[in-house]
């Protein structure tokens, strides 16, 4: 197993993964097994739609077992490097994986664009529905592509996605939202809805606490060799002239 180093929230090491609800099979077939461990999941990303890995992990010490999400981003060293453990073994992969909390609001956009491509238009359905139409459509593209999946999302992931505590909610806040008379939930993307939300979003990226957050981070990273070396001050000027411009 290729050993990588990585920065994460503290207690996700200590965390057991929450136990997904496997289902006997889904329109395209899958059968899911339950899992006890940590594991991760290829969805696809919120800005560009092309897979990328997420963990997904519940404290054991939290009452409500509330659960969360992370996004897994890898820094790139400018130049070749390599790191060395206190056990004086060398690892050939410089990066720097970076385990960061990501709102499950992004990964539920690029689910709703599966599951009804004219989003806007959509009808109201129920979470099982919109993640089963979801899956089947990455299903569909990874047959059409054969035996090279990394190009797509893993279609059985998106499914145990739906089985997380946090996703109604999530939808809630980008959908509207109708309960039928026996109690169950349908929704419908909204895209007021979700502007609305994505412009809280923006005020907050925009505020000055936030920019200077990130000159530090970047010059950390700078000063580690895990960033660019030059011109990184006129480069963080810029960003938060464009922030501060928003």
């Amino acid at each position: 197993m290729t050993s990588k180093i990585a920065i994460i929230p503290k207690g996700v090491l200590s965390a057991s993964s929450t136990s997904l609800v496997s289902r006997d099979s889904t329109k395209s077939g899958v059968e899911l097994e339950n899992t006890t461990a940590l594991s991760f999941l290829k969805l696809p990303h919120p800005r560009t739609d092309l897979p990328a890995l997420f963990l997904p992990f519940s404290s054991e010490s939290s009452v409500d077992r509330e659960e969360q999400i992370l996004e897994v981003q890898a820094v790139n060293p400018p130049a070749s490097r390599s790191w060395f453990t206190d056990d004086n073994t060398v690892l050939e992969d410089g990066r720097l994986l970076l385990l960061t909390p990501i709102d499950p609001m992004f990964l539920l956009l690029p689910i709703l664009r599966l599951a009804n491509p004219s989003i806007e238009s959509g009808t109201f359905q129920t979470i099982d529905a919109i993640f089963e139409a979801a899956s089947q459509k990455v299903y569909e593209q990874q047959l059409e592509i054969g035996e090279n999946t990394d190009d797509t999302p893993n279609y059985k992931d998106i499914i145990l996605l739906s089985r997380m505590n946090f996703v109604p909610s999530a939808l809630s806040r980008i959908c509207d939202c109708q309960e039928l008379e026996d109690s169950t939930k349908v929704y419908r993307f909204s895209f007021p809805i979700a502007l609305k939300m994505l412009q809280v979003k923006v005020d907050r990226l925009s505020s000055p606490e936030m920019a200077a957050s990130t000159r530090i981070i970047a010059r950390s990273l700078s000063k580690d060799g895990l960033g660019p070396n030059e011109h990184v001050d006129d480069k963080l000027r810029e960003g938060n002239l464009v922030l501060r411009n928003t």
